[in-house]
């Protein structure tokens, strides 16, 4: 088992989880040794059963590294990269499975399952660079300004805007080809507003060629994405994640997203995408 490029060095023990069916573990990266302290009645007996572990050998970094001030004009790619929780830099985990005796093996043949937990989620907290700019443009004063997705100059190589084209896909164009191909850009074919009312949520769906890109501008609201097939690169996974007032969330073409409004007051979206 790999985590980012962490290995665990030993066998890993996943319990049973009778009310999900499932093998479940979470692990922490709390530093200290009185996590249980901190905790609910539900938290503690998580760890009792062996489904909360605190593992800060493995879940690696603290919130300080990536704080605003330590960055400064600064590519965040280059800041902390060991950092598990890294809020540009995806998450790759690989892992294999066996009994408890070590005997038996589900390993792909060798080839280990390859999970990586890439959501495209940028804001005043998730960015590439920040920056101050005295008298912007000519003005007066000061501007502080932070890089989320761009393609040109010193961030050219995250090549993040743009996609590859497959032989069944439409380009930004509106047409195919039989040769896969790259567009280094986003084309923007439609901008919307979106009110989700309480309660609210968009379903899992996706879009076979667009990018869609989604802006919340008022609330809170979860983000669902994640793969509707195994990826040469990576096993399907999905993840969650909070989308908070100032957040972006890019989902690349095929992805299959949602949102929901689990809050009691209306959020507010601006979304825009293109290709299909």
């Amino acid at each position: 088992m790999r985590i980012g490029a962490t290995p665990v060095p030993q066998l890993l023990e996943i319990p049973y989880n009778p009310l999900t069916d499932r093998y479940d573990i979470e692990l922490w990266g709390y530093p200290s040794g009185d996590l249980a302290a901190q905790l609910g009645a539900r938290g503690r007996d998580a760890i009792a059963r062996g489904e909360l572990a605190a593992r800060p050998d493995l879940v690696r970094g603290s919130l300080t590294e990536l704080e605003r001030g330590r960055i400064e004009d600064q590519f965040m790619v280059d800041v902390s990269r060991d950092h598990t929780m890294h809020p540009v830099l995806p998450l790759h985990v690989e892992i294999a499975w066996t009994n408890a005796q070590a005997d038996v093996w589900d390993s792909l043949r060798g080839a280990n399952y390859q999970y990586e937990f890439n959501m495209v989620l940028r804001g005043w907290d998730h960015f590439l660079s920040v920056g101050i700019s005295p008298n912007p443009h000519g003005g007066i004063g000061f501007l502080e300004y932070r890089n989320l997705l761009s393609n040109y100059g010193r961030y050219a190589g995250t090549r993040e805007l743009g996609r590859v084209v497959q032989p069944w896909n439409f380009d930004a164009a509106g047409t195919k080809s039989p040769e896969p191909r790259r567009e280094d850009f986003l084309a923007v074919d439609y901008m919307d507003l979106h009110i989700l009312k309480s309660g609210c949520g968009i379903g899992l769906h996706r879009h076979r060629d667009n990018q869609e890109a989604f802006l919340m501008m008022e609330g809170r609201g979860y983000m669902v994405v994640g793969d509707w097939c195994r990826m040469p690169q990576r096993d399907r996974c999905f993840e969650v994640r909070t989308l908070r007032a100032g957040h972006l969330a890019m989902l690349k073409g095929g992805n299959l997203h949602g949102l929901m409004n689990a809050t009691d007051e209306d959020i507010s979206l601006f979304m825009f995408g293109g290709y299909d």
